[in-house]
């Protein structure tokens, strides 16, 4: 991985709105290549290289296509005394990781990403 998860999970749950280049931070982060001049993006397991890379911070589409083949949500609360949201996956294992940001997309990212984490600790990411 061609970035610091832990900060960037960090970075996610802080963010309070889109941010293209925390977007482009987790591509990378979850297997996207940016081409040399940077204009150009290719998704895992594709040849194909265009302009477009996803915007979980902006989408929640885009967020909850990060979840790993296998993983699960099995929680999503918005706490408004803490005007937070907080999100759950499950891993296939039964494991759970967590994430909580202000926004639902920044909180099912924050999640996925843990879940990213945890799998490259199994050797598996």
């Amino acid at each position: 991985m061609a970035s610091d998860l832990p900060a960037l999970i960090a970075r996610v749950e802080a963010a309070t709105g889109p941010d293209r280049e925390l977007d482009a931070e987790i591509a990378l982060a979850t297997g996207w290549e940016r081409g040399e001049a940077g204009a150009f993006w290719r998704e895992p397991g594709t040849r194909l290289w265009s302009g477009y890379y996803p915007n979980p911070t902006a989408s929640l589409d885009a967020a909850v296509s990060l979840v790993l083949e296998g993983w699960r949500f099995v929680g999503l609360t918005y706490v408004p005394i803490r005007r937070q949201w907080h999100c759950t996956l499950e891993a296939p294992d039964g494991g759970l990781v967590h994430g909580a940001a202000k926004t639902e997309q920044h909180a099912r990212t924050a999640a996925a990403l843990r879940a990213w984490q945890a799998q490259e600790g199994k050797g598996h990411g």
